[in-house]
């Protein structure tokens, strides 16, 4: 979950476009939403909320330009600015980081400038009353969304700058957004059912400890957090979340920050072998959290078993190029001569790898940091592609001639749920309260509203 700080966005960001695309086709859900490292916060004890929490989603981080409009037959909106300035604007607006502030302009090229440094906020006229939600970039999100200058990319006095989106919403409106975006279409209720937990609970988790710290958002929209693509009319991710309405999952009287990826490959990951567990990060040590042997079910994966071919020289090139951004120790590594899994966790899933180049030297990483080193793109070499995606780090690797073979299984870090073991499980009749006992043994479902 990536982008507040360094270690997440280094985890995750390189592979976005891939996986989006391969979403896109259908050939698997996201299941990413819990993919990047975790940031030093303190934990907090779970407490019942009276009524549904709203939750701050940043849909827009650090953009130049982005289209407000509405989602329903309105074609006006109301922009407040953080003295009370209240103007209302016909739709579709323009907004922008200007010279002086937050720059607005109407269909009918009315401009307005709001002061420097200011939130702006952009509703429909009759929100209170449900009339609809506001658009950005044409897809629906929610009926209330912020939009705040980033003066630390260059904005406000110092010229044009860039700004952030943060939708405020009901939290299950997001739920449902998020849980239609990480399943396919097609499948059970009951996985939609158990994601929809499971990403209640990371939502929850993430909600607190932002209030705590005084963020000006709760979650990213992207794989830095979950995937939330706006308002959905899913009706099977609508019951999903409806059917589990408020229930998260818990540990030692806290939310649990339930991590999930596509599919486990039948080994399942510790969260303590991928994110950092040390003081502040203390939530990657929950028990619930860490491998353990259970029964799977995501054999029906394209990506259950995996077969990639690497040329050397050019694996060995995107390996020094990522370690010279991301450590690792590999920013000088000559041409890998060999590969070999030196720790594996209790299930026998490689967590640590060796590295050997022509010189004799001999250079450690994590499975995962194997993973995204290998899957660097590097200007000059072919694109990443799925043909030659390292898809997890759950492989071998045998050597031929010039070329570097990875046999593997599973798609994404295998912490927490997998979401193809909870579609094969669906299928099979298992509830989602069955389905959350294996993928979190220790972890109790709970109404926390």
């Amino acid at each position: 979950m990536q982008a507040r700080s360094t270690s997440r966005s280094l985890l995750y960001r390189s592979s976005t476009a891939i996986l989006a695309a391969l979403v896109a086709l259908g050939v698997l859900p996201l299941g990413v939403g819990c993919e990047s490292a975790s940031k030093p916060e303190p934990l907090t004890d779970i407490r019942p909320f009276g009524v549904e929490p709203d939750i701050r989603v940043r849909i827009r981080d650090g953009v130049e330009l982005a289209d407000i409009g509405a989602a329903n037959a309105s074609s006006r909106l109301v922009a407040r600015g953080l003295a009370g300035r209240t103007e209302t604007m016909n739709a579709p607006v323009k907004a922008r980081a200007g010279v002086g502030g937050i720059e607005l302009t109407d269909l009918y090229g009315r401009r307005i400038v709001f002061g420097d440094g200011a939130d702006v906020q952009i509703t429909m006229p009759d929100a209170n009353a449900g009339a609809g939600l506001v658009r950005v970039d044409g897809t629906p999100y929610a009926s209330s969304v912020v939009i705040k200058q980033r003066s630390d990319l260059g904005g406000g006095a110092g010229g044009r700058g860039r700004f952030d989106i943060i939708a405020t919403l009901p939290m299950e409106q997001y739920i449902e957004g998020v849980v239609s975006k990480e399943l396919i279409a097609s499948w059970p209720l009951g996985a939609y059912e158990a994601q929809a937990i499971a990403a209640r609970s990371y939502a929850m988790h993430e909600r607190t400890r932002a209030r705590a710290v005084g963020r000006s958002f709760d979650v990213e929209s992207t794989t830095a957090d979950q995937v939330f693509g706006g308002s959905t009319t899913l009706e099977v991710a609508k019951a999903g979340t409806r059917n589990t309405r408020g229930l998260v999952l818990v540990e030692g009287g806290r939310t649990l920050r339930a991590y999930y990826s596509s599919t486990c490959g039948g080994k399942p990951n510790a969260a303590t072998d991928v994110w950092p567990f040390g003081p502040g990060y203390e939530y990657n040590r929950s028990p619930s959290l860490q491998a353990r042997a259970r029964a799977f079910g995501c054999q029906g994966s394209p990506l259950f078993r995996w077969r990639v071919e690497r040329d050397l020289g050019q694996l060995s090139q995107r390996v020094r190029t990522w370690g010279q951004t991301n450590g690792g120790g590999v920013g000088q590594i000559g041409t890998i001569r060999s590969i070999e899994s030196i720790e594996q966790n209790v299930v026998g899933r490689p967590t640590k790898f060796r590295l050997t180049d022509d010189k004799g030297k001999t250079y450690t990483l994590s499975a995962e940091q194997l993973r995204f080193a290998a899957n660097q793109n590097v200007p000059g070499l072919p694109d990443i592609t799925r043909e030659v995606r390292m898809h997890s780090g759950n492989f071998q690797v045998l050597f031929s001639g010039n070329r570097a073979v990875f046999e593997g299984g599973g798609f994404g870090h295998g912490v927490g749920m997998c979401q193809y073991c909870a579609k094969g499980w669906a299928d099979q009749g298992l509830s989602y309260r069955e389905m959350l006992a294996r993928f979190y043994p220790g972890a109790t479902v709970q109404r926390q509203f």
